[in-house]
């Protein structure tokens, strides 16, 4: 297992396309972020000296969805391109344990999302750190309640819809299918949200979204996305579970 992940992890980094692709997505999940919070007046309706230091980051923090994006159209089109190039005939022959192979690049794109989840959040938080700065307003510091977990539950917001792309992409073998299902999933909460309460109550909770706002504390108490922690997780294992356990199964049995 580890001898094929060090292979696939070579062939993330192999392309000169790829290390400026990455490049690109932190450039983009930092300029994003700044804007979000430079442009409160006209997002949240308040201006940046109205909010507190701690809605400063959050708003900065946005920049990590883009990230998220720009990370599930990577791996979609990347894993994609082993189907269409018939790359992946020689993967298989070379390792004739699907499964075993599978699994080994699920646990290298969770490797590379969870260190571009730490890195972006990292990166913007520091960016919302310098704003407050210059704005002559007190810097958060991450003893602060809410600041920590804010992070962690950031940071996991690319690793999951990272993950669930791989392997929706070996699932329906083509990248248009595992995109549109994994940005439609990141959309689905904001058209669930036009609906009355007690459809949000239904749908919202089971969605990814509530699982990743409740564990960054982004939920606020009494709506429907807020879900106690183990929910949480749970949640997000079984988004996982389920879709692992599918495209396991059709990997092993379909021949491609």
């Amino acid at each position: 297992m580890i001898a094929l992940m060090k292979a696939e992890w070579q062939k993330l980094w192999f392309l000169r396309s790829t290390r400026i692709y990455f490049l690109t997505l932190i450039f983009t999940s930092l300029s994003l972020g700044l804007v979000f919070s430079l442009t409160t007046p006209t997002t949240q309706g308040k201006a940046l000296s109205e909010l507190t230091g701690l809605q400063v980051i959050t708003a900065n923090l946005l920049g990590i969805d883009a990230g998220a994006i720009l990370l599930i159209i990577f791996s979609a089109r990347l894993v994609a391109d082993e189907f269409s190039t018939k790359l992946i005939h020689v993967s298989l022959a070379i390792t004739p344990q699907r499964v075993r192979f599978f699994t080994a690049k699920m646990l290298t794109f969770g490797m590379l999302s969870l260190g571009f989840g730490l890195l972006i959040t990292t990166l913007t938080f520091g960016c919302g750190q310098i704003i407050l700065f210059a704005n002559g307003r007190a810097l958060l510091s991450l003893s602060s309640p809410g600041v920590l977990q804010l992070l962690a539950g950031c940071a996991l917001l690319p690793v999951f819809y990272c993950l669930l792309t791989v392997c929706l992409t070996f699932l329906f073998r083509s990248s248009a299918g595992s995109i549109s299902f994994s940005l439609g999933l990141m959309l689905l909460p904001a058209l669930a949200s036009w609906f009355e309460i007690f459809v949000q109550r239904i749908v919202l909770p089971l969605l990814p979204r509530a699982a990743l706002h409740s564990l960054s504390g982004l939920a606020e108490p009494g709506t429907p996305e807020a879900l106690p922690l183990w929910l949480s997780l749970l949640s997000l294992f079984l988004w996982l579970l389920v879709p692992y356990v599918l495209t396991a199964w059709n990997f092993k049995k379909k021949d491609v």
